[in-house]
């Protein structure tokens, strides 16, 4: 699954992070209310690429009066992700007594993010009006992470609203009325409504509402106000058709387990552009979108899975807490497990798809150098390359996997995993914002003591050995295995133009006549040899003005793990 999930990224991200982070947003009460009109203008060069987008405003007198001096904030999206070339350019803002200068301070606090924040160098008289530039993102950024960034994307331009806004501090919360002005035939839709809308919310749920811009395909043909639709940058309406039947399907069985409301719009994006060889998503409350490498098609047979994971986002609210990464085990964990199990419940997998999955997720586990490190050091390694930032997501669908097949022994159909985390959600929706606490005290009352014991268990970092029956109609056996290891510090993902560094002597990398220094030749998507026992890699480096490939099996040691077959019928 992580191959779908690193094929998220993210925050990661969201994520999740990100994900459930800004899911616990949506919980939060609306108090004061800021409001501003915003009118934004996708900019093309000669070969109608996006290079940006062109935005303006004007503040109000009465605004500005009640300001001593005027701030404008724009996210840095750190830690997740480093700004290039999408910067605020050309940024003229002018009042009644001419144009106003600004400071920019890099690295200020604001609603819990790190802001870049412009200060006026005067007050402003009467009203103001903003007019600035954000050119796209390169499209390999420096740091992995959740898609949030501004990218021309199929034909259009596709990003989050906080990927180009620069506005006054909000407070609370705020209200954009969004006026779009796009070329004939191109459309806009965001994550909260079809072209001119409204978006409000809390401050940083807002900057994370994401868009696309430009020529779409639409699914169904005819979208309304409620239930699923689906908006993609890229790709041929033959494989939206086919992608989004499935999608469909897999968010009604969602919906149905998950207590989603059938009144409520739930949008899917693609966006589509040479960012990477890996599929990858990110999701908020009610809606999610994936990216796609134009050279995979929608019809992939690994998108399901993926879209699935970014739709449990989606519809479930999460634990949080106080350092990144340390809730990942519940947030992308139950995204992890939930999107293998419901969908197969319901006959979209096969049962070789399912078989495949459940593989993939046991050997991202089992097979990652990190399986025993306690949960508490895992924040502070997260970002230092897959086997810590995938722990969370595979550790945290085997231990819900091995907590529902215990309930159902020993609760039969009065509780379920299923159950639990929609109590979470309810929690969430009232306002509360749960945390580890909160489950501990959720798995005392519904399940016993011996449930927290397996918590703790899990969260201290001791290896889970699954109940045989944890994943319904496969059995486990113990098989060896070598634990991940690329045998080199760095490039942590395989592109092209980025060279070898920190060559481990002795490595299964070496011996195959990988050397230091060797420069990638084309890149590759490491994912499926990650979530997998015995799959080899091969990188291609240039050396010397030859091309060479080199493959080798990226792993070291032998340790137990599992591996799941059918039940023979």
């Amino acid at each position: 699954m992580y191959k779908l999930l690193l094929l998220k990224q993210a925050i990661a991200l969201l994520c999740i992070l990100i994900i459930t982070g800004f899911d616990n947003l949506f919980a939060q009460p609306l108090t004061k209310l800021s409001q501003f009109e915003i009118y934004l203008k996708p900019r093309y060069d000669a070969k109608g690429i996006a290079t940006g987008i062109e935005v303006s405003y004007t503040l109000s007198s009465t605004y500005t009066q009640s300001k001593p001096k005027l701030d404008l904030l724009f996210y840095k999206m750190e830690p997740f992700l480093q700004r290039s070339t999408d910067q605020v350019t050309n940024l003229k803002v002018y009042d009644a007594l001419g144009q106003i200068s600004f400071n920019k301070q890099i690295g200020v606090t604001k609603h819990d993010l790190v802001m870049q924040q412009w200060s006026a160098l005067r007050q402003a008289s009467g009203a103001v009006q903003v007019r600035y530039h954000v050119p796209v993102a390169i499209p390999f950024p420096a740091k992995r992470g959740p898609h949030v960034d501004l990218q021309a994307a199929g034909g259009g331009l596709s990003g989050t609203l906080g990927s180009f806004l620069l506005l006054p501090d909000p407070g609370d919360s705020v209200q954009l009325q969004l006026h779009w002005q796009l070329p004939a035939g191109h459309t806009a839709v965001s994550t909260a409504g079809m072209g001119n809308c409204t978006v409000k919310d809390s401050f940083q749920t807002v900057l994370f509402c994401q868009f696309l811009a430009g020529k779409m395909s639409v699914y169904p043909a005819n979208t309304g106000n409620t239930g699923f639709s689906m908006y993609a940058l890229g790709g041929t309406s033959n494989e939206i058709q086919a992608l989004g039947d499935w999608s469909q399907k897999t968010y009604e069985q969602l919906r149905k387990r998950l207590n989603g409301s059938v009144d409520e719009p739930f949008r899917f994006l693609i966006r589509t552009y040479e960012g990477g060889p890996l599929q990858s998503g990110v999701a908020a409350h009610g809606s999610f979108l994936i990216y796609l490498p134009p050279t995979q098609s929608t019809t992939d047979t690994e998108l399901p899975s993926l879209v699935a994971h970014e739709m449990v986002h989606a519809f479930l609210l999460g634990l949080s807490s106080p350092t990144e990464g340390l809730d990942d085990w519940y947030n992308e964990g139950i995204a992890d497990y939930l999107a293998i199990k419901i969908p197969f419940e319901a006959g979209l997998y096969t049962a070789k798809q399912y078989l495949e999955l459940v593989n993939e997720e046991s050997a991202l586990y089992y097979t990652n150098a990190y399986r025993e490190t306690p949960e508490r050091d895992i924040p502070a390694i997260k970002w230092s390359g897959r086997n810590a930032w995938s722990l969370g997501y595979s550790r945290g669908a085997h231990y819900f996997a091995n907590l529902d097949a215990k309930l159902r022994k020993l609760k039969g159909n009065k509780v379920s995993v299923i159950s639990l985390v929609n109590t979470i959600t309810d929690l969430c929706k009232k306002g509360q914002v749960p945390n580890d606490s909160t489950w501990i005290k959720l798995l005392q009352e519904q399940a016993g003591e011996w449930a927290v014991r397996d918590w703790q268990d899990m969260i201290s970092g001791r290896l889970l050995i699954p109940e045989p029956d944890a994943f319904p109609r496969l059995m486990s056996q113990t098989i060896k295995a070598g634990l991940f290891d690329l045998g080199f510090e760095s490039p942590k993902n395989i592109r092209a133009g980025e060279k070898i560094k920190g060559l481990v002597k002795g490595s299964a990398a070496e011996k195959a006549g990988l050397q230091e220094g060797d420069e990638i030749a084309t890149t590759i998507a490491i994912n499926p040899t990650y979530s997998s026992y015995t799959l080899p890699v091969t990188i291609t480096v240039r050396r010397a003005g030859r091309v060479i490939p080199i493959t080798f099996q990226p792993r070291r040691g032998q340790v137990d793990a599992i591996e799941w077959k059918p039940i023979s019928k």
